[in-house]
């Protein structure tokens, strides 16, 4: 008598273990769906906002950059005028070239359309790579003139 009531509570304790658990792990789960849905991936309309950030600071360097290199062009042409006919002939032409170099920066900057992200990194890095060229040669230029 003694163990079937032992049994009987052992077993009523052990449905409302599994009544409790039952309970707690389905809402547990309803919480945790919540959650998933909430989470999300970045949508293309938030990336391609970055990316027009990111076009928006780069474009202010770069005109910046053009503007400073612009000024020391004309502070080359300044300073070749005193030098004789024949050599001021052959700096003329390299701050020519300079200039050139310049100005097609600017009007790859004013054209560049954004696509995609992959587009943007590609332009990004190449344009880098031309402004940091033309800014050593503008460098290397007027070392040599001195």
């Amino acid at each position: 008598m003694k163990t079937e009531k032992l049994l009987l509570i052992v077993a009523s304790m052990i449905g409302m273990i599994f009544i409790v658990g039952w309970t707690y792990t389905s809402s547990k789960n309803v919480d945790v769906k919540s959650e998933t849905i909430v989470i999300s991936q970045p949508s293309e309309n938030s990336m391609a906002k970055d990316t027009n950030k990111m076009y928006a600071k780069f474009k202010a360097s770069a005109e910046r950059q053009i503007a400073e290199n612009k000024k020391k062009i004309i502070d080359l042409n300044k300073k070749i005028e005193t030098k004789s006919q024949d050599v001021r002939a052959k700096l003329e032409q390299k701050i020519t070239d300079l200039a050139a170099q310049n100005q097609e920066l600017e009007k790859k900057l004013e054209q560049y359309k954004e696509e995609s992200k992959e587009t943007w990194s590609a332009f990004k890095k190449d344009f880098s790579d031309e402004m940091d060229k033309l800014k050593k040669a503008l460098g290397d230029f007027e070392k040599d003139m001195k």
